[in-house]
């Protein structure tokens, strides 16, 4: 019981700092450069920005290379990012991801947990997350097109996958970007 209120406790203490993080880079977006203290409130918007990045790097337990890291995962692993960075918006598994790095596919895994702390289906899913947070800042969209641009089958899914990783639906998410 204890572990899991812990745990409980790691994930929102998590899902909080990723909605402060995540409300820093909105207001920055939404300043208009016509306004006098535009040049003011850009640079605090950006300190706190780097400020919150660093604290996220100094809560890690460490964000310099593991002296007994195996570098050829490096290669392998910039090939298998350049392609689902490339082919996001098809429906990919993680077999086409370990071919595209000329690996199998348990080294796939052993790669991306090495060097991302992450599945390879999880990084696929946080970059279209990511992809379609800019689309709904930066458009008018429909939210079903979006998703379905962003290699989301179901705008079910995509819901739910992006309120879990942004605290709220990307509707409204667009709504807080409106200005």
């Amino acid at each position: 019981n204890e572990r899991c209120f812990k745990e409980k406790s790691k994930v929102i203490k998590k899902k909080k700092e990723e909605a402060e993080m995540l409300e820093l880079y909105r207001r920055f977006h939404n300043l208009c450069p016509e306004d006098i203290d535009y040049e003011l409130n850009s640079m605090e918007l950006i300190c706190r920005i780097w400020k919150g990045v660093f604290q996220r790097l100094n809560g890690q337990k460490s964000f310099l290379p593991d002296r007994n890291m195996d570098f050829s995962h490096v290669g392998r692993i910039h090939k298998m990012l350049a392609f689902i960075q490339t082919h996001y918006q098809d429906p990919l598994s993680v077999d086409q991801i370990a071919q595209a790095g000329e690996v199998s596919r348990r080294e796939c895994f052993r790669c991306f947990r090495s060097l991302i702390n992450q599945t390879p289906m999880e990084y696929l899913n946080q970059y279209r997350l990511s992809v379609a947070a800019h689309l709904l800042s930066s458009g008018s969209q429909p939210l079903a097109s979006i998703s379905e641009s962003c290699g989301f089958e179901n705008i079910s899914y995509f819901t739910k996958l992006f309120k879990r990783r942004f605290g709220m639906t990307p509707g409204q998410f667009r709504s807080g970007n409106e200005g």
